[in-house]
């Protein structure tokens, strides 16, 4: 039997909107991908999906396969209810089509504002056949105000918990598993939208050592130590002391 619990789903398109839409988590995979498409355009047959549950991951889909829980491609299983157990999800959609449209615009937006391109900014934002001037048209991405208006509330909350954190502090990283260090920074990452936590972990837990992209943001402490997450997964306390086994999450960098 199965039930009928609704459960929040992001989806992340290629044009930087990340719709939430309430599923029941009987859901089948066949019926995703028609939920999908009805927004996405993406045709279920031509969709992968990198699917994450009950947390946000970091990046894109192509930069870290550990960061995410499943991959939905067209060998799945349709009749397969991968939301059962969990209390939200988040995918990112790909078209794995090199002949449709979204995936043509797709790769152009990766392009946009790129090395590829040799002249200059104004140049590219004065011309009418690029990705750039499709989303002003279109009203997408940073150019929908809703988003905007999405994105900066998110922000709040992120500065929000970030104000209740104590720098210096035995932390707790939640996840698939729970972790525990020392919040060794706050603050923005270069090249990445949001705040973030540097945490120093007890364990060889973390994906780096403090540094990321060359930027050196706390320590450097050993490797697999570090790594940064969203300040809405940590909690500061003298209570968090080191754990005698832990395991390990992807949700960060």
């Amino acid at each position: 039997m199965t039930s009928d619990k609704k459960i929040p789903v992001t989806v992340r398109l290629f044009n930087g909107q990340e719709p939430t839409k309430m599923y029941s988590d009987s859901i089948t995979v066949s019926e995703l991908r028609e939920q999908i498409y009805a927004f996405s355009g993406v045709d279920p047959q031509d969709m992968k999906l990198y699917v994450a549950f009950n947390r946000t991951p970091m990046g894109h889909a192509s930069s870290d396969e550990r960061q995410w829980d499943l991959e939905v491609t067209k060998e799945t299983n349709d009749d397969q209810r991968i939301l059962e157990g969990h209390s939200s999800c988040y995918i990112i959609v790909q078209d794995t089509n090199k002949d449709s449209l979204i995936y043509q615009l797709m790769k152009q937006d990766e392009q946009d504002e790129g090395p590829l391109f040799e002249y200059s900014q104004k140049d590219y934002e004065n011309r009418d056949n690029t990705v750039l001037r499709w989303k002003q048209q279109e009203q997408l991405g940073r150019f929908d105000s809703e988003y905007n208006a999405n994105m900066a509330k998110d922000l709040e909350q992120q500065e929000l918990k970030a104000s209740q954190l104590q720098l210096g502090e035995r932390c707790t990283v939640k996840g698939v598993s729970e972790r525990r260090g020392w919040l060794r920074y706050v603050g923005p990452v270069e090249g990445l939208t949001g705040l973030w936590c540097g945490v120093e972990f007890d364990k060889a837990e973390g994906k780096n050592n403090g540094v990321f992209k060359e930027h050196t943001y706390f320590g450097p402490v050993s490797d697999n130590h570090g790594g940064f997450v969203r300040p809405q997964q940590v909690e500061t306390g003298t209570q968090y002391v080191p754990f005698e086994t832990s395991g390990s999450d992807s949700d960060e960098i």
